[in-house]
């Protein structure tokens, strides 16, 4: 039999007022912990299910956002943690969470672009999260739409853009500057940056190495071939040539955890030991790490208060519409492990080894 017991119900029971039962039903924050038990006691024993289509139409709200992931293949472990993030701090609010994926070209005009419905459906979602790597012409897509969203702002084509929008991401360009110290401290002179800077998200990761080096009077050396295929194999092949050419290097800091694992193949091949012969340095800190040896040093990303602070924004913008632009910057922590250590002895100006 149809349960049909309402709000005033509860309120006779739990002997509150009816305002006191909906503050506790939508988690409003003046709702004290006596009232949440009386409420909490008498929607169990009358077997209460909210109307939520009805709440919804009050409201004028779906009670749903949406996390939509650009071009990326699958979703990685770097983004599953954000996801979760969002889920954790979306479930907190009473809210549901939508995910989907996208993919599309920078070349695509914003009015061409074939945005998943769910999206299109402006009805559909309150608002968006928007995560992967992303272009202009989907930012200008959304805009046209009028849906609030918010951007993860690493991985966003154009860096200029990102003051114009509610924006949060992780401070990579201090992570590897912390990185390219910590490496200077441990008297390491011949430090190479492993990443490809036609990409903006590895160009502000050796923007932090080049200042750390330029502090110290060094100069900031670059392997400068193109990444075509995948980070690791990258950096597989970067280690090779540097390698090859024979060029005095003593430290490597990759752009990422997956450029580092790639230099550290190299490295096992040539007979090379990580922090014996060449010290490396990596960035994200991913879940993969725990399965490798020698445990790679590396800077730490908190991915899922990343997530956690997308969805706090977005909710932001849901309650304050004309709020002007917020970006968010998380710090970056180094971690070290057992890929580092002082150089080694030096004979005619190169490591021993070479």
């Amino acid at each position: 039999m149809e349960n049909h017991a309402s709000i005033k119900d509860i309120a006779r029971l739990a002997r509150v007022s009816v305002s006191t039962v909906s503050r506790v039903l939508n988690h409003h924050p003046d709702a004290s912990p006596e009232a949440r038990e009386k409420v909490g006691k008498a929607v169990e024993l009358l077997k209460y299910r909210p109307n939520s289509r009805a709440r919804q139409l009050a409201k004028k709200t779906t009670e749903t956002i949406c996390l939509v992931l650009s071009n990326r293949e699958v979703i990685n472990a770097f983004h599953a943690r954000i996801l979760m993030g969002v889920e954790r701090y979306a479930k907190a609010q009473g809210r549901n969470l939508i995910f989907v994926r996208m993919d599309y070209s920078p070349e695509t005009a914003a009015h061409e672009l074939a945005l998943p419905a769910v999206i299109m459906e402006r009805s559909a979602i309150d608002g968006l999260i928007v995560a992967g790597t992303n272009h202009l012409n989907f930012i200008e897509a959304l805009r046209g739409l009028e849906v609030p969203f918010v951007v993860f702002s690493n991985n966003l084509s154009t860096r200029n853009a990102v003051e114009s929008l509610h924006a949060v991401g992780f401070d990579s360009e201090d992570g590897t500057r912390q990185a390219t110290e910590y490496l200077l401290g441990l008297h390491h002179l011949d430090i190479w940056c492993i990443a490809d800077i036609s990409i903006p998200w590895y160009a502000r990761c050796f923007s932090g190495y080049a200042k750390a080096m330029q502090q110290a009077a060094l100069q900031p050396r670059r392997v400068s071939l193109a990444q075509k295929e995948s980070p690791f194999a990258y950096g597989r092949e970067c280690a090779a040539w540097l390698l090859d050419q024979n060029l005095p290097v003593t430290a490597i800091v990759a752009g990422d955890d997956e450029i580092a694992l790639g230099v550290l193949a190299t490295m096992q091949e040539r007979g090379l030991r990580a922090a014996e012969h060449l010290s490396v340095v990596g960035f994200d800190d991913l879940e993969e790490l725990k399965y490798c040896r020698p445990a790679l040093t590396t800077v730490r990303v908190e991915r899922e208060k990343l997530g956690e602070e997308l969805a706090k924004l977005l909710f932001e913008r849901l309650q304050t519409p004309k709020m002007p632009p917020v970006q968010r910057l998380l710090p970056t922590q180094l971690v070290v492990r057992e890929t580092c250590a002082p150089p080694p002895p030096q004979t005619a100006g190169k490591p021993r080894w070479t």
